[in-house]
């Protein structure tokens, strides 16, 4: 009987190890900054006109105020992303 009980102690043992080190793992990585060039890549402004149009035409809340340039930037942005028939077609 006292194999079966030093079996249990070493299963234990091994599982106390591994859940410590899994937390220590763990509290190291949530510690750490997230890479930098994460945070420059959401300060880039968008280079391409219908992008940036369309970041415009979001701010704006009223239904009403919506002008023709929102129209034609989100006509055409359905058109690259639904595709117009013309393959591979990108400004």
């Amino acid at each position: 009987m006292t194999v079966s009980r030093d079996k249990q102690l070493w299963v234990r043992l091994g599982v106390a190890a591994f859940v410590t080190i899994a937390s220590a793992v763990a509290v190291i990585d949530a510690r750490r900054a997230p890479p930098e060039s994460a945070a420059v890549a959401k300060a880039i402004e968008p280079t391409d006109p219908v992008a940036s149009e369309l970041v415009r035409c979001a701010a704006i809340t009223d239904p009403a105020a919506v002008d023709a340039a929102c129209r034609q930037a989100w006509a055409a942005h359905r058109a690259r992303f639904f595709g117009d028939g013309e393959q591979g077609q990108r400004p």
